[in-house]
């Protein structure tokens, strides 16, 4: 606990201060002569046999980081972003896994952190958050440690941590409930458990790294909701439901049953696969296209070829040959969205609840995804 005691002693300093009068805002100080820590051989038991279990771990993308936000404490901050340390990549697709991250852009999780703790603090809602209207005191702290703790962390949150955590809350509670609220929650945010998925699986007989059933079901929400896991899923892990690979089946064919949530996954990854995050890729000459500006064609390319995509998986054949040649897409007859094209009845195909109309567009001129109009 570490980081925890240096945030106690960080916050307990009188010229302690937010980002706005603190840049760098360091949590602990390296000594200035690293050669003067003890060798690695000397920190541990060289007696013990047994080797360290291999740990995988990938850091949170910036799209992960702000979905905790908004499914476990409730906002939805997309200025976070802006705080957070920029992704690394698998082709086009953000993945942290095993990036080395440089030490100084550790700090930005510390402004990112105390800047979403400013912003929680300041809405209005954030009494739903506490779940304890007119009661704020430290049972109410330790309810939401407990209880958004164990969802940010994607497994249970134990009692030594809990009292951790109220160490700083009693901290900050010096001055008002919401200050100890403060401090909770900026370390809960900068926690690497919170920060990172990582993944202690026991090696089975075949020297093959299983994953416990809490890691499968973070992994599963990541890849296919692009969210935390509920609270739900982390039950279901925690009786053993993901165990089996059948379990992990029915558990994944649940998640993409419901299609309000599993649209997200497909969507974002559609996005990042296409690089229709890049502005640059959707510049057109504003002299010969002046209607045509960066803004309309982002937000028409964004929205028809990602409900297209996630549509054709969730509730049409998912076939790639589908998605990539079907002259067909979709748009929502009720909103202005289709401002350069027109749709009669005749071109309905099907309805879908959750994405909008099916329809039809001229074979000659569109063939599936990558011809989808604005």
């Amino acid at each position: 606990y570490q980081n925890l005691a240096a945030l106690v002693s960080y916050f307990n300093d009188p010229t302690f201060c937010r980002t706005e009068c603190d840049s760098i805002f360091e949590l602990i100080n390296e000594p200035e002569d690293i050669c003067e820590s003890p060798p690695v051989t000397e920190q541990f038991d060289g007696t013990q046999d047994e080797a360290a279990p291999p740990i995988h771990t990938q850091r949170l993308t910036q799209w992960q980081y702000r979905s905790a936000i908004k499914h476990v404490l409730g906002k939805y901050l997309g200025g976070v972003v802006d705080w957070l340390p920029t992704d690394s990549t698998t082709g086009a697709i953000p993945s942290n896994e095993n990036f080395d991250l440089p030490t100084a852009e550790y700090a930005r999780y510390a402004q990112a952190a105390a800047w979403v703790a400013e912003q929680l603090l300041a809405w209005d809602g954030v009494d739903d958050l506490w779940a304890c209207p007119g009661k704020k005191n430290r049972a109410c702290a330790k309810a939401f440690i407990q209880t958004r703790g164990t969802r940010l962390f994607r497994r249970p949150i134990t009692t030594d941590e809990v009292d951790h955590y109220l160490t700083l809350y009693d901290i900050g509670a010096d001055g008002s409930f919401d200050e100890g609220m403060q401090y909770v929650l900026e370390a809960l945010l900068q926690s690497p458990d919170f920060l990172y998925q990582i993944e202690l699986g026991p090696v089975d007989s075949s020297e093959e790294q299983r994953l416990s059933g809490l890691e499968i079901a973070t992994r599963l929400s990541y890849f296919l909701h692009q969210q935390p896991p509920s609270q739900a899923l982390l039950d279901a892990a925690q009786a053993g439901e993901l165990d089996t690979d059948e379990g992990v089946a029915a558990w994944g064919d649940n998640l993409l049953a419901d299609a309000s949530q599993a649209r997200w996954g497909i969507q974002q990854f559609v996005m990042r696969w296409l690089r229709l995050d890049k502005e640059y890729a959707v510049e057109k000459d504003p002299e010969r296209f002046p209607v045509l500006t960066a803004d309309n064609v982002l937000w028409g390319l964004r929205n028809t070829v990602q409900k297209w995509a996630a549509y054709t998986v969730l509730e049409g054949d998912g076939q790639l040959e589908t998605l990539f040649s079907a002259p067909e897409t979709i748009v929502r007859l009720d909103q202005a969205e289709n401002e350069f094209w027109q749709v009669t009845d005749a071109d309905v195909i099907a309805t879908s609840a959750e994405f909008g109309t099916v329809v039809a567009l001229p074979a000659n001129e569109r063939a599936g995804l990558l011809t989808n109009p604005v």
